[in-house]
């Protein structure tokens, strides 16, 4: 990514994903915080997208590639997994 002073961020709250046997895709929800003075139990629900399993994997995979550049780079974890 370039320009990454520049980019509004909205910190992820939450999810929710699961398998959508009859569409055959993959739903998922993000949860996120929208203003600094928002609470984790009042974040904003997100839209409910869906993935083929391709696009799943490829997005696990950058997701992962991204976290493991991180850790190399000398960036520990922050926070609580869910």
């Amino acid at each position: 990514m370039t320009d990454q002073d520049k980019i509004p961020l909205f910190p992820i709250s939450d999810w929710t994903i699961g398998a959508v046997d009859n569409y055959g895709i993959i739903a998922m929800r993000l949860g996120f915080i929208s203003n600094p003075s928002q609470t984790l139990s009042k974040s904003d629900t997100g839209r409910m997208y869906g993935l083929t399993v391709g696009q799943a994997r490829q997005l696990a995979q950058k997701i992962l590639d991204a976290a493991n550049h991180l850790e190399k780079n000398g960036h520990s974890p922050v926070g609580q997994p869910h």
